[in-house]
């Protein structure tokens, strides 16, 4: 069965609020890329990381995730948004993952970062 964008975020929400990243590492294939759109104090070196690089970062980020909403499930992508707070900023992300054949595992990454509309 096809891993799912809860799955994944849950997992990267665990290794980004919770300092483990025990699940991300299961989750992520050998050759993942992390391909990232945001302020330039919060991004990977050169916007784009494996997988090292990505948990490194990501249990160095001053950054607080959560609110997980999946838009699609599919075998081979998945993709939602979840929010996050930067700088005591809290912030909209949409996010796609491309997953491995049998979608066992998150090949490559991408999000974009925006401000949550005015009420």
């Amino acid at each position: 069965m096809a891993l799912t964008f809860n799955q994944i975020i849950s997992a990267w929400g665990k290794c980004m609020n919770e300092n483990d990243p025990s699940e991300m590492r299961e989750l992520l294939a050998d050759d993942f890329v992390w391909h990232s759109a945001v302020p330039e104090h919060k991004a990977p070196a050169d916007d784009k990381a494996d997988k090292a690089e990505t948990i490194e970062f990501t249990l160095g980020a001053d950054i607080l995730i959560g609110d997980y909403n999946t838009i699609y499930d599919g075998n081979d992508v998945v993709s939602g948004t979840h929010s996050a707070t930067i700088d005591g900023t809290e912030k909209v992300v949409f996010c796609q993952g491309l997953l491995t054949d049998g979608g066992t595992k998150v090949k490559s990454w991408r999000h974009l970062i925006g401000d949550y509309p005015e009420p």
